[in-house]
């Protein structure tokens, strides 16, 4: 018996015994763990075991604005973040202000918000040599009514454009991921695609209908219903 009672003490000296046997929630337990602080870079991209080094040259901080048009595709811009010469560390994903994982390609909120944009798609999320850590985000325009009101679609959503404006913030500024909904309108339709199947050992051709979004679209609007 003796033996049984230290054995259970051993057990509650650990952090997440102690938090099962009190009913504390892991966000919680864990909120003191470096890993688990909001700004925090998660999920370093890498390549047969080894951690990706991208190499820039160029010194951006945060806050810098860059115009799409002047970069082949949206991620082409990692190669122009971080200090003259440094070699930087690329993350896919970073803990939001409300304790979230939020990933490379998710819809966020920014607190406060950077200029005129509230709101933004993350592109990617990298770590300076000095340890800093910035995420590059798309931002999406508030559309407005003539008198300056917000536009709203039929479900009382607030309607956004997707801009072409890239900018750098401090990864502490990401307060959580939104569900953005592309507007589809008649720009987005359902079309015909043949599927190859295996029946039987043999490939099959079945047509299906396949729903193709126009991405060429930017209109957005914010799901005030849902929740993440």
């Amino acid at each position: 018996m003796k033996d049984a009672v230290k054995v259970l003490k051993t057990f509650t000296i650990h952090m997440k015994y102690k938090g099962f046997f009190n009913s504390i929630p892991s966000k919680l337990l864990n909120a003191d763990r470096e890993i688990y602080k909001p700004g925090t870079a998660r999920m370093a991209t890498s390549y047969n075991g080894k951690l990706n080094l991208l190499k820039v040259h160029a010194t951006i901080i945060d806050g810098t604005i860059l115009e799409l048009q002047q970069l082949e595709t949206p991620y082409s811009v990692i190669t122009h973040l971080g200090s003259m010469d440094d070699n930087v560390q690329e993350y896919r994903a970073v803990v939001s202000n409300c304790s979230e994982l939020v990933h490379s390609g998710d819809y966020v909120e920014l607190h406060p918000p950077f200029c005129e944009f509230k709101y933004g798609q993350l592109l990617t999320t990298i770590q300076l040599k000095s340890g800093r850590t910035l995420c590059l985000v798309q931002g999406f325009l508030a559309l407005q009514l003539p008198n300056g009101q917000p536009l709203f679609n039929d479900f009382e959503c607030p309607l956004f454009t997707l801009s072409r404006t890239l900018f750098t913030v401090d990864s502490t500024r990401i307060q959580k991921a939104v569900s953005m909904v592309h507007e589809c309108g008649n720009h987005c339709k359902f079309e015909k695609s043949v599927v190859l199947n295996t029946v039987e050992r043999e490939q099959v051709a079945d047509t299906k209908l396949v729903f193709l979004h126009d991405w060429t679209q930017l209109l957005y609007c914010l799901n005030v219903y849902c929740v993440l």
